[in-house]
């Protein structure tokens, strides 16, 4: 009797193998197409841009530099720099060019500042401008060199592509760059490194690495960006770099800097 249903269950899978059997000219070139469309969307998810497999290979997470900071680090960078914080409505008019305001006023001298990594995090994390694109940062800085790390945020890109313009109109590469950056998800990570030095007074820094999720940025065009961005409304007349450079985790700076910032929140 044993015998008998073993017997009837092993022509039964047999058949059900038969029914749903696919001839090889079938399923390998269903395997083919499948492994050609599986992999860009695996790439796209290494890189990123597919929400739910970006977080499950891993992409979404930021970059740790392993820079915490306390209240105690705001409270220092406002006591070796005072800045004031104002509404960009308030901003006064250039009295040169109508269409553009002074974000940037009432530069204060300041001599021999020592700002450590720590207190200029616990800052930017402390400004919730519309102007920042970036949320959660960390900076790190060792010699010579600054890295930043956080975390892309679209919903402010078209209030930093209006700051760095301020009524001028942008470079073709720079509003591509800001426009190609609206494609990745919100909160995708950022990762900057690049060499600061100063020259004749003048702030300079030299772009090493770029990337956006995984995806390395050309450096030509993340580096153009990222200056316009650092230099939208600097004026030499509220910033004037005499000493500036990066030592034991701390930045070293002496000159003049805008006491007041205008901002957008």
């Amino acid at each position: 009797m044993r015998f008998i249903k073993l017997k009837f269950r092993a022509k039964a899978e047999t058949k059900i193998q038969k029914r749903f059997h696919m001839p090889k000219k079938v399923w390998i070139p269903l395997a083919v197409v499948l492994v050609i469309a599986g992999v860009p969307v695996l790439a796209l998810g290494w890189m990123g841009f597919v929400p739910g497999l970006s977080t499950i290979m891993g992409s979404t997470s930021q970059r740790n530099l392993d820079v915490n900071f306390t209240q105690q680090n705001l409270a220092s960078f406002q006591q070796k720099m005072p800045l004031a914080i104002k509404d960009d409505t308030l901003a006064p008019i250039n009295p040169i060019n109508t269409e553009q305001k002074e974000l940037l006023a009432q530069p204060i001298q300041a001599q021999n500042v020592a700002l450590s990594q720590e207190d200029v995090t616990a800052t930017l994390n402390s400004y919730h401008w519309s102007w920042i694109p970036v949320n959660n940062i960390q900076v790190r800085l060792t010699d010579g060199t600054v890295e930043v790390s956080g975390l892309l945020n679209n919903d402010h890109l078209d209030a930093f592509e209006q700051y760095v313009a301020n009524g001028h109109s942008l470079s073709p590469s720079v509003a591509n760059a800001i426009s190609w950056s609206k494609h990745f998800r919100n909160y995708a990570p950022v990762y900057l490194r690049a060499k600061v030095y100063v020259t004749n007074n003048v702030l300079s820094f030299k772009l090493e690495q770029a990337q956006i999720g995984r995806l390395d940025i050309p450096l030509g065009l993340a580096g153009s960006t990222l200056r316009q961005g650092v230099y939208a409304n600097i004026k030499a007349n509220n910033l004037d770099i005499q000493t500036a450079y990066f030592s034991d985790k701390t930045l070293h700076f002496g000159g003049t800097y805008p006491s007041v910032i205008y901002v957008r929140n």
